[in-house]
């Protein structure tokens, strides 16, 4: 059992440098950073139109981002809420969420090499879903957001017509926490579904999916720790010092993305001559 479990963990690290995950992660989180604030425009245009704060918004990003970095995260999207204003035109959302899809065209390269498909769909469909894609992103995090908002106004609600309920507020935290890490799994599950040239079946990707949750989660905390408590990097890039840092997290993430896609591969083989890598 031990040699069959350490033959596929050496067939997995094969299969991680051939398919080349490391320059696929840097490839995405580079397109990533430039979708980055054409993203959050369009995300804070969807949100005035919602009964959603800028609080609750941060509270649904903060899931899933160093603890270390929250304080400038918060100040970007309050400058481009600023800036914003209530509105703008649906041209200009259609052009913000283009160019923020050249990111999801980025993890769909990614995945067609990790699934071993050949990308064979049109250069302006590909841009449309990823268009697409990325208007479920948003959705996605707007849903996640609706959860924490009116949780706690539901809470708050039966406080007040019943004085003597218990207090449950640690409960209802808790439960926030998993309805907006299940939706964070969906989005994961989805995106290694359809993202590839060839749509995947759903439940087989659901273990990468949780494991990419839960990476980013755990990863997140423990960046957010090294930041906090490491200053030799700031010797080392001076004042570049949290751009650098955030651009080495957002690769580390889109390595974790990456792995749950390869995790996938291995449980659920397609091919037959796969099948040596688990029996």
């Amino acid at each position: 059992m031990m040699l069959k479990l350490i033959d596929w963990v050496q067939n997995l690290l094969k299969k991680i440098r051939k398919d080349r995950l490391a320059a696929y992660s840097g490839q995405s989180a580079y397109f990533i950073i430039l979708s980055f604030l054409p993203f959050l425009l369009f995300l804070l245009t969807l949100v005035q139109h919602l009964p959603i704060d800028m609080e609750n918004l941060m509270d649904a990003i903060f899931l899933v981002i160093p603890r270390s970095y929250e304080t400038t995260v918060a100040a970007i999207l309050n400058d481009i809420h600023v800036e914003s204003g209530a509105t703008i035109l649906s041209v200009s959302v259609i052009m913000t969420i283009w160019t923020a899809g050249k990111g999801i065209m980025a993890l769909s390269d990614g995945l067609n090499s990790v699934q071993e498909i050949e990308e064979n769909r049109n250069y302006f469909i590909l841009r449309l879903k990823a268009a697409l894609y990325t208007l479920l992103f948003a959705i996605v995090i707007i849903f996640t957001v609706i959860v924490l908002v009116f949780g706690n106004r539901i809470y708050s609600w039966l406080r007040t017509a019943i004085p003597n309920m218990p207090e449950y507020s640690q409960i209802l935290s808790m439960l926030q926490s998993f309805i907006a890490i299940g939706f964070y799994i969906l989005i994961f599950t989805l995106f290694y579904k359809f993202l590839p040239a060839k749509p995947m079946k759903t439940l087989k990707q659901l273990p990468g999916a949780i494991f990419t949750t839960a990476g980013w989660m755990i990863g997140s905390y423990i960046f957010s720790l090294y930041v906090e408590y490491s200053s030799s990097s700031s010797y080392m890039y001076g004042s570049l010092t949290y751009l650098i840092l955030f651009f080495i997290y957002l690769y580390l993430m889109m390595y974790i993305f990456f792995l749950g896609a390869e995790l996938n591969y291995f449980l659920f083989p397609d091919k037959k001559e796969d099948f040596h890598l688990l029996y």
